[in-house]
């Protein structure tokens, strides 16, 4: 796990990630720009892949809820 991207994660959702890393680096025709997609592994098994480490920050803080990731208690 790389610390170094848990910059990229709100701190609620912080204590909730397995793991983090880089995936793929993505060429934008559009702008010109490539960017590194920012993998996460959740507590709850789930994976998110998001277009950008901006974005991962912007998305988690406005679409999602802690509790989505949060493990299943049995």
């Amino acid at each position: 796990m790389n610390k170094s991207l848990l910059r990229y994660i709100p701190k609620e959702f912080k204590p909730l990630v397995v793991d983090i890393y880089e995936g793929n680096e993505e060429f934008n025709e559009v702008t010109g720009r490539s960017a590194r997609e920012l993998v996460v592994e959740w507590q709850n098994g789930e994976r998110s892949v998001f277009a950008n480490k901006t974005w991962a920050f912007k998305c988690l803080r406005e679409v999602h809820f802690v509790e989505e990731f949060k493990e299943v208690e049995k």
